[in-house]
C-alpha cells in the first residue's frame, strides 16, 4: 500500500514538472530569421512593430507589401527598421492600449 502511494505521488510529481516545462527553446516570433535589410519605401503599405515579449525577447518589425499584401519581416537591427521604430514612437500614446504591437498605415513614401 505505501509503495502505491510512493508511486502515485512520484507520478503526480512528474507530471506537475513536465507541464511546467516549456514546450520550444526557441520562442513564438513571428520572424524565424532575421529579416530583410531594406524594404523599399514605395512598396510599403503597413508596417507594424512588435515588442519584446515572454514569448519572444526581440523586436520585429513587419512590413506589408502593397499590391499582393505579402509580409515581410525587417531586420530590426537595419537602418531602416530604425527609422520605422522612431516614426512609432512618436505615435506610441495613440496605440497605449495595445503595448506588444504597434501598427501604422503609410500615407507617404518617405522614412
Amino acid at each position: 500500500m505505501k509503495s502505491l502511494l510512493r508511486l502515485s505521488l512520484l507520478l503526480l510529481l512528474a507530471a506537475v514538472l513536465v507541464q511546467g516545462m516549456p514546450t520550444s527553446s526557441r520562442g513564438r516570433c513571428l520572424c524565424i530569421t532575421a529579416g530583410a535589410p531594406s524594404i523599399h519605401p514605395k512598396y510599403i503599405a503597413k508596417f507594424e512593430i512588435y515588442g519584446q515579449s515572454s514569448s519572444c525577447q526581440k523586436i520585429e518589425v513587419i512590413v506589408t507589401l502593397k499590391g499582393s499584401g505579402q509580409r515581410k519581416c525587417l531586420n530590426s537591427k537595419s537602418k531602416q527598421a530604425s527609422r520605422l521604430i522612431q516614426v512609432s514612437h512618436k505615435d506610441a500614446a495613440s496605440v497605449l492600449a495595445f503595448p506588444r504591437m504597434l501598427h501604422f498605415e503609410l500615407f507617404c513614401c518617405k522614412l
